[in-house]
């Protein structure tokens, strides 16, 4: 029967809303596909150019054909009447009747946290991204749009700290721009690639907005890093508030426009600042659990091998490891960030215990 879900979804260019009530009225969507009439169809909110697809695909069969391919292509499909569909999914507005998933879905039994923000990111946003992800543990699923800008910073800061990482597209799983080929196939192998879109349909104006309440919905929490007033990572942020879930904003400079739309959620109170990734620990109630101090980039484990004979300041950390100030500061920072070590009230840092 996936199939028909396929075949219905093609005709509906991956429309929810029809989609949601044509499956609500018709349980045999084999029946629905053979017999119903336009009539029919406009009543259950088919346009014209869906009823004309519909006849099309009737005679050729084309949806059928693909069908046939996704096992070559390794594309799974997933329908909301399946066990497999995530039951978070199940209760937001409009849920997808279908998912087209390559790769493989981390357990739900992790922390599903989405990060999203603006395509023109900042070396703020970047850095920021990049300590967030740093700061979580393996226990946390990080998902985005893998679009240019923070969604890619995001997926890239997850594969690095060894944390899985989903992809939610506004674009069939076939049109990944061949710049990113690479990239989505490396987040297959710790996660997954998921569209709503039959995986030969492009993306539009509006296909974008509409997948951003699936990666909203996939989440327990969503954050903006960068955002101006009018985006699309303001749009995800209204999917998770009428999703009743988490948001998290990251505050920026007041004078540039790519803070204006996170500054102007915590404003509102639509959004809590995010100034450190315990905060997500602390309002999610998640236990933190520190990582092990294993495959730390060199200098942050230059830094670790000294603190674990004794607490230190920064002077005496430069000197006994020749680091450079600036490079110093940064790599104190991360590793904070990461929970991994602390400053005391004397200036000197020290290894954090476990827990």
């Amino acid at each position: 029967m996936n199939e028909y879900y396929h075949a219905w979804n093609c005709a509906l260019k991956g429309k929810p809303k029809p989609f949601n009530a044509l499956t609500k009225n018709y349980k045999n969507l084999k029946t629905a596909w053979d017999t119903l009439t336009d009539f029919e169809l406009v009543k259950l909110g088919f346009r014209s150019e869906h009823i004309k697809l519909l006849k099309i695909f009737r005679q050729t069969g084309a949806p059928f054909k693909e069908y046939e391919n996704f096992k070559f292509e390794q594309i799974k499909v997933v329908t909301k009447h399946d066990v497999s569909y995530p039951k978070v999914l199940r209760e937001i507005h409009d849920p997808p009747e279908i998912l087209y998933i390559k790769g493989e879905l981390p357990t739900f039994k992790k922390h599903y946290l989405s990060i999203v923000g603006t395509r023109d990111m900042t070396a703020y946003g970047q850095r920021v991204t990049k300590q967030i992800v740093s700061g979580l543990s393996d226990d946390f699923v990080i998902v985005s749009g893998l679009a240019r800008g923070v969604d890619t910073n995001a997926h890239k800061s997850a594969l690095e700290n060894n944390i899985s990482t989903i992809a939610v597209l506004g674009f069939g799983l076939n049109q990944i721009p061949q710049y990113l080929h690479s990239f989505a196939e490396e987040i297959t192998k710790h996660g997954a690639l998921i569209s709503e879109f039959p995986p030969n349909q492009s993306g539009d104006k509006f296909s974008f907005p509409q997948r951003n309440r699936v990666i909203s919905g996939l989440s327990k929490a969503t954050i903006v890093v960068e955002a101006g007033f009018k985006s699309g990572a303001r749009i995800t942020a209204g999917f998770a508030n009428d999703q009743g879930r988490e948001i998290f904003a990251v505050p920026g400079e007041i004078y540039n426009e790519k803070s204006m739309g996170t500054n102007d959620l915590i404003k509102k109170g639509e959004a809590a600042p995010l100034l450190h990734p315990n905060d997500i620990f602390e309002t999610l109630k998640i236990k933190r659990v520190s990582k092990p101090l294993l495959a730390l980039p060199t200098y942050q484990q230059f830094i670790v091998n000294e603190l674990q004979k004794q607490p230190q300041n920064k002077l005496s950390l430069m000197h006994k490891i020749l680091i450079p100030a600036a490079k110093l500061t940064s790599s104190l920072t991360e590793l904070e960030l990461s929970n991994l070590i602390e400053r005391g009230r004397n200036g000197k840092y020290f290894i954090k215990s476990p827990g």
